[in-house]
């Protein structure tokens, strides 16, 4: 492979960087997704943070200060099949609760120097004193981050089942229950090293979810004040940005300004031909012909969603919202792993269903004049009406909500109904439509939001 094309890489730049200053470059993503993954714990505060090497930016109090480095203590040690560094604190916990007073894996763990790259460990006759991997990732507490927050989630418990969901997966049509804390989450999920604070969302939730609750009072009192507004749009913001969902829908328009970009730049003899190994052909052609194709990182769409979280906040809070209050007990509002549930209406923009508990829903109808207007937390421009919906079109809505679903459907009562109802409307999902327009010497990228028809296969139900 020619040096002029290996070097195109996707280093082409052609992405940009997502949020400004708030985020890393592009070079961070290759060498991000090459580097080794390992841990580093500093043994001043216990605080978890990755070592991506030495090409990416140390995260640790091993940076804070020469000072700070000479006095930090880690250790390293075999776990979960890959090296791990600990706190000394870590063994001593772990100890201690195993009723040892000392602690006899110092003769069998090298000191990990400062800047020192660990090695693999010499093992000798202490190791069986080390935690076992899952204990020991239990003390390192890798966070388990819900996508759909625990606080909603406990909307929908049902009184016959005590702290307990009704739960069924669209893929298989099994039927479960479960807790909140038991789905909708993944281990790392909100942590994202393209920003420069990889957890950054986590100082978003602290107000949004601790006030959930007050807020739907609010709302069934209709005494909605600036906090309710901002936490239930806040709520729709995070589910819209950070869940699994959320990102696949989020990579196909990258995909497709890559593919634009990629052609663009092919036609003005920017990109030289590929080698001969792949028949000297354009990027172009080969893209065409599926020989080559752009892989976005998930990790990349969800940044570029926690930076502009508070610019949805602004726009779904500035705009109108039909409350809908759920009279029909034999036919609450259903939620899922993805309760933002797009509804077309007919002028090529869509407003979001977003149910809250079985009674209670809204529909936000976006203000798209704001898009491009600087955020407003004081919410001005927000406005509301109250509904009672008929049951024809609360029916309708529980159709959006579990068509829009990624893969689980929410629900309080195991109603007879409910299993046929998902099965009929499970082959359907969220993607995003991406239409290409010739335009000048380039394209432009027309894209949005729909339901369309989905087949679960064999994949998908395992």
């Amino acid at each position: 492979m020619s040096h002029s094309w290996g070097s195109l890489q996707l280093a082409w730049a052609l992405l940009g960087r997502p949020g400004g200053a708030e985020c890393a470059g592009v070079g961070d993503i290759i060498v991000h997704a090459a580097a080794p993954l390992g841990w580093l714990i500093s043994s001043s505060n216990g605080s978890l943070n990755h070592d991506h090497s030495k090409h990416t930016r140390n995260r640790t109090d091993l940076g804070k200060g020469r000072k700070g480095a000479q006095n930090a203590r880690t250790f390293a040690l075999p776990c979960c099949g890959a090296n791990r560094e600990v706190p000394e604190q870590v063994h001593a916990t772990w100890m201690r609760e195993r009723g040892s007073a000392d602690l006899p894996f110092r003769s069998a763990v090298r000191r990990v120097r400062p800047h020192e790259k660990p090695r693999t460990l010499e093992t000798r006759s202490a190791l069986p004193c080390f935690p076992p991997a899952t204990d020991c990732c239990k003390l390192m507490r890798m966070p388990l981050d819900h996508y759909v927050s625990q606080v909603h989630l406990k909307q929908f418990f049902s009184p016959i089942l005590g702290a307990r969901l009704y739960a069924t997966k669209k893929s298989n049509l099994k039927s479960f229950q479960c807790h909140s804390r038991d789905v909708c989450r993944i281990e790392n999920g909100s942590t994202n090293a393209y920003l420069i604070d990889d957890r950054a969302i986590e100082d978003f939730l602290r107000g949004v979810e601790p006030n959930y609750d007050a807020s739907l009072d609010k709302l069934r009192r209709r005494a909605i004040d600036r906090e309710c507004i901002g936490v239930i749009a806040g709520f729709a913001a995070y589910v819209s940005s950070c869940s699994p969902a959320a990102i696949r829908i989020h990579i196909a328009p990258l995909e497709k300004v890559l593919e634009a970009t990629a052609n663009t730049l092919d036609r003005r003899g920017v990109i030289p031909k590929a080698p001969p190994c792949l028949g000297s052909k354009s990027l172009s052609e080969l893209l065409a012909e599926g020989i080559v194709g752009f892989k976005v990182d998930p990790k990349y769409p969800q940044a570029l969603g926690i930076s502009s979280i508070r610019s949805y906040v602004s726009l779904w809070g500035n705009s109108t919202w039909e409350i809908l209050g759920n009279e029909e007990a034999d036919s609450p509002f259903f939620t899922s792993d993805y309760p933002i549930a797009p509804e077309a209406r007919g002028d090529g923009f869509a407003n979001r269903i977003v149910p809250l508990a079985p009674d209670l829903a809204i529909r936000i109808i976006p203000d798209v004049s704001l898009s491009r207007t600087a955020p407003d937390f004081l919410f001005q421009k927000f406005s509301c009406r109250y509904r009672t919906p008929p049951r024809s079109e609360i029916v309708e809505i529980n159709r959006l909500i579990v068509r829009s679903a990624d893969d689980i459907v929410f629900y309080r009562d195991d109603l007879p109904w409910i299993r046929g109802f998902i099965e009929r409307n499970r082959h359907f999902r969220i993607d995003t439509v991406v239409q290409r327009i010739p335009h000048g010497t380039g394209s432009l990228i027309k894209q949005t939001q729909q339901i369309v028809p989905h087949r679960y296969g064999v994949d998908s139900a395992a």
